[in-house]
């Protein structure tokens, strides 16, 4: 099977969630600020996304 990712594309939310153990439902609340995600939850599942310095795209929220 061939790579049809590019050299350039950005880690997306499933690559968070596989780096963190978390499902991808948990860090998409998580990033969105969803109340029904606990503090301890939301910093462990957003900690590499802050390590790395990627800033989320603010197109990709409309």
């Amino acid at each position: 099977m061939e790579n049809t990712q590019s050299p350039r594309a950005r880690p997306g939310i499933k690559a968070l969630a596989e780096a963190t153990g978390y499902s991808i439902a948990t860090v998409s609340k998580a990033l969105n600020g969803s109340p029904m995600v606990a503090p301890a939850t939301r910093r462990s599942s957003i900690a590499p996304l802050q390590r790395s310095a990627i800033v989320p795209t603010p197109a990709a929220w409309r």
